[in-house]
């Protein structure tokens, strides 16, 4: 099969991999900040109210802002 882009992917078969959740966390105070969580909402777009919740993730990478009007950096 190929994408778009004319590259070939290889389709594999679908395996079980098993795993042990060791803490639940949450980050909801709309930063890094985690908090544990007895439990979480889990949507399609992440964990409900969480920071890094949306159709598409936030990195949190550092960030900077330029104004193309006044050239400083925010």
């Amino acid at each position: 099969m190929t994408d778009l882009f004319g590259t070939r992917t290889e389709i594999l078969p679908s395996r079980k991999i098993s795993g042990r959740v060791s803490g639940l966390f949450e980050a909801l105070a709309g930063d890094f900040v985690t908090t544990p969580a007895a439990s979480l909402e889990l949507t399609f777009e992440g964990i409900t109210g969480d920071f890094h919740a949306g159709s598409t993730r936030r990195s949190g990478g550092a960030r900077t802002l330029v104004s193309a009007r006044h050239g400083n950096a925010q």
